[in-house]
Order: C-alpha cells, then sequence, then structure tokens
C-alpha cells in the first residue's frame, strides 16, 4: 500500500475488484453480519444502493477503523474469497507498518516539547506526510497546542479534515489556529469544533477564516451555548462573496426564531451553501416562516435541509409547501419529530402535487400524522414526479392508512422508490409493486441518517 493510502481507499478498491455476483453477495452477508458479539450492525437499508464507496464508508463508521478491515476480511472468508481476505489482510498489515497510530491516545498535553501534539504536528510540517484525515475529537487538547497546529496547517497541503471537537482549546487556542486556517497554503475542507467551548470572540475569528479561506466547505459548530448571537457574528461572513462553504452545521445550538431572518438573508444570497442542518433548536412557526423566505429566492441553492425537533407545528407548513412548489434546488427536507398533524400534512401536500417540486427525500418521522392524512399522501404518491424516498416512521396511521399508501406506491405512475412506514421499509421493485424489506425493527434502521430519534439530545454526550 503506498503511503497515502487510506483505508476507505484500500476497502473501496477491494471491493471494486469484485465480481458484480461477489459484490452482491458480500452486501447481503454484510447485512447480516455481527462482528465479535457486538450488538450494533449496518442497517439493511443503508446497504440497499450503496455501491463500493458507500460501503466502505459504512464500515469504518459502523465498525471503527480498527475493526473494518477485519469485518471485511472475516466476509470475504464466509462467502468463499480467499484471495480477497488475504489480499485485504496484506494491505492492512503494510498499512500498519506505514502510519503512526495516533489513536485511541489521550493527546494530552504534557511538556509542550515531547507532548504527542506537539510531535503530531511536527510530523504533519514534513513533507512526505500525505495524512488526508485527523480526527482528535475529545482529546483533552488545550491552548497550548494550537500555535504548533497552525503552523502545520501553515505547511500542509494534504490534510483535508479536521476534526478537533470537544477540546478546551480557549480563545487564544482559537484565534492561534484561525491564523493556520486563513493562511494559503491550508488546505483543510472539513473542519469540525462541536462543544460548548466556542465564544462569541472566537466566532468571530472563524468569521474571519470565512472570507478568507478558499478551501474550507464543511463546517460542524454544533452543541455550541452562543445561541443567535453566533448566527449574527456569521452572518456577514456567510455572505460575503469569498465564502466557499457549502454544509454547516449548527445543530443544537440555542437558536431561537430571533437569529432566522439573518439565516434567511444568508440563504438567499449564498451561491454556495447547499446543505444546513439546524436539527434540535427552538425555532418554532414564526423561525421557520422566516427561514421559508430565504428558501423561495431564486439565488438559494440549498439542496439539504434539516429541521428535526424544531419544534414547529402545522401554523408554518402553508410556508413550507409554497417553498416545495418553487424551490429549484431543495432535494431533501428533514421534519421528523415536530407536531405537523394532519393538518399540516394537508397543506405540504398542496406543494409536493405541484409540478415544480423537485424534492427527492422527505422524512416526517414522529410527526403526529394519522389515517386521515394518507389520502392526500397517496395523492402525492402517485402524481409527484421526482419523490423517490418518503419517510413515515412511527406515526399512528392504523391499516386503513397504511392500506391506502400501499395502494398509492403499486400505482403504474408511482416514481416513490422507498417508503419507511411504521417499520417497514417498503421498496419498489422493478415491476412497479412493493415489496416489504422485511428487515427486523430492532435494528435501529435509521432513515434519518444521523438523527437518533431521541427528542431530549444532551449537548454533553456529543463532545
Amino acid at each position: 500500500m503506498s503511503e497515502d493510502k487510506t483505508l476507505t481507499d484500500i476497502l473501496v478498491q477491494e471491493l471494486e475488484d469484485l465480481e458484480k455476483k461477489d459484490l452482491k453477495k458480500f452486501k447481503h452477508k454484510l447485512s447480516d453480519f455481527r462482528y465479535e458479539g457486538m450488538k450494533r450492525k449496518i442497517p439493511r437499508g443503508k446497504l440497499e444502493n450503496a455501491d463500493e464507496m458507500d460501503m466502505a464508508s459504512l464500515l469504518i463508521e459502523f465498525y471503527g477503523e480498527d475493526s473494518a478491515a477485519n469485518v471485511a476480511i472475516e466476509i470475504f472468508t464466509k462467502i468463499g474469497l480467499k484471495n480477497s481476505a488475504v489480499k485485504l489482510q496484506e494491505e492492512k498489515e503494510t498499512g500498519t507498518k506505514n502510519l503512526t497510530r495516533l489513536l485511541p491516545l489521550e493527546l494530552e498535553e504534557k511538556e509542550p516539547k515531547y507532548s504527542p501534539p506537539h510531535l503530531l504536528c511536527q510530523a504533519l510540517k514534513d513533507p512526505g506526510c500525505k495524512l488526508k484525515k485527523i480526527s482528535l475529537g475529545c482529546c483533552r487538547l488545550t491552548s497550548a497546542c494550537c500555535e504548533d497546529l497552525a503552523s502545520a496547517l501553515k505547511t500542509n497541503q494534504s490534510l483535508k479534515e479536521l476534526d478537533l471537537s470537544g477540546n478546551k482549546l480557549g480563545e487564544t487556542g482559537i484565534k492561534l489556529l484561525c491564523k493556520g486556517l486563513k493562511h494559503q497554503n491550508c488546505g483543510v475542507q472539513k473542519l469540525g469544533l462541536r462543544g460548548r467551548s466556542l465564544t462569541a470572540t472566537s466566532l468571530g475569528d472563524l468569521a474571519s477564516v470565512l472570507t478568507k479561506n478558499q478551501s474550507l466547505t464543511e463546517l460542524d459548530l454544533s452543541y455550541s451555548k452562543w445561541g443567535d448571537l453566533g448566527v449574527k457574528l456569521l452572518y456577514k461572513a456567510l455572505k460575503h462573496p469569498n465564502c466557499k462553504l457549502q454544509k454547516i452545521k449548527l445543530e443544537c445550538c440555542l437558536l431561537t426564531a430571533a437569529c432566522c431572518d439573518d439565516l434567511a438573508s444568508v440563504l438567499g444570497t449564498n451561491q454556495t451553501l447547499t446543505e444546513l442542518d439546524l436539527r434540535n433548536n427552538e425555532l418554532r412557526d414564526s423561525g421557520v416562516k422566516h427561514l421559508c423566505a430565504g428558501l423561495k429566492r431564486e439565488n438559494c441553492k440549498i439542496q439539504k435541509l434539516v429541521l428535526s425537533n424544531c419544534y414547529f407545528t402545522g401554523v408554518c407548513c402553508g410556508a413550507l409547501s409554497a417553498v416545495l412548489s418553487k424551490s429549484q434546488s431543495l432535494r431533501e427536507l428533514d421534519m421528523c419529530y415536530n407536531k405537523l398533524g394532519d393538518a399540516g400534512m394537508k397543506l405540504l401536500c398542496d406543494g409536493l402535487r405541484q409540478p415544480d417540486c423537485k424534492l427527492q427525500k422527505l422524512r416526517l418521522t414522529g410527526c403526529g400524522l394519522t389515517p386521515a392524512c394518507c389520502d392526500d399522501l397517496s395523492v402525492v404518491i402517485t402524481t409527484n414526479q421526482s419523490l423517490t424516498e418518503l419517510n413515515i416512521n412511527h406515526d399512528a396511521l392504523g391499516d386503513s392508512g397504511m392500506k391506502r399508501l400501499r395502494d398509492g406506491l403499486n400505482s403504474a405512475s408511482c416514481k416513490l422508490q422507498t417508503l419507511l412506514l411504521n417499520g417497514e421499509a417498503i421498496k419498489r421493485d422493478g415491476d412497479g409493486k412493493g415489496d416489504e424489506e422485511g428487515y427486523n425493527g430492532n435494528e435501529d434502521y435509521n432513515g434519518d441518517e444521523e438523527y437518533s430519534g431521541d427528542e431530549d439530545y444532551n449537548p454533553e454526550d456529543h463532545l
């Protein structure tokens, strides 16, 4: 294995080398596989349409970097692909020799000259270092390491992902870090700073990074405590023409409706922002209505919007419906765990039925729906030409409601591919008929991606 190959690269290569029938066997075995007694396994729904890159990422996500290769090797062996198992084992062993193991070290500062963070930064400044991703979440780092880290960012052009979430870097540390991030040689594209230690002063420093760094495209500031003031501090930077950010996560940041005018203005002017995650903030109906004003603007490029558990009701669904009927960019909308009710769903369906609606994925888990909304939903399923995935798990639709939705799925005009309905993943097969996936409801099938469905989020659990 070459020194700049990541574990993902290795897994993808091995999977791409498989014949189509063997890849299908691998995927099937992986969906039922439990590694060394672990209760958690990859939900079948996530594997259904996964390609080689998706499967490699899922292996790492669910089993960790230490075990992902071992899982693949064991499955190769079980399905009779011994050559693939041997080859991957060799690649893994070669990689272990080439890469310095940085985690799971507790990178606590001791004597700065000899501390693991200092040694790591020295390695990063080496011209031969090709490391692309570093995750140092919850490693007890402080401001003492930030000058070294900033210096490394100014020289290392291969590092693309940096996660420093859950560390107490302080205002001094963030200021130093931002100097490195603003340097023209810095190539970091994805930055994670989740946690409660970011202050208003630190956000001001980060805002200056957004206007100067031309490589940074993803920023995660979730579980911060600065609230609406934080959005105001980021507002000008996000609207700046030099800001290249594409994805921003502001999950559980104590945001309210008061910040939504500023966010709407950003949505209406920023030409690069395509994903916005606002889950677990108290935006309520008034805040969502303000957001919709920005989402309807012609310049808005948002493709994915997450509003799970944002404390709104059916009152704002008329505004959301107008967005669905007008937005030419919005492809995914997550509104799980909001009290939309049947009246709100009826308003949404008005927008979903419009010919200009481009939405592909809609998630409505736990929205208080009943059989009364299923006629409208069934019409949407049979008429909407873009919607491919609909998630309405954990709603009391009853047998009659579920039947109406299945009837809609079986319609010849239906374009929907996946209906997640009360513990069932119903897939539309090639002849246009619904086919129940039949996965075990206890396998934690998660159609809402990262959202766990737990309404009582504790930021401390995610530091």
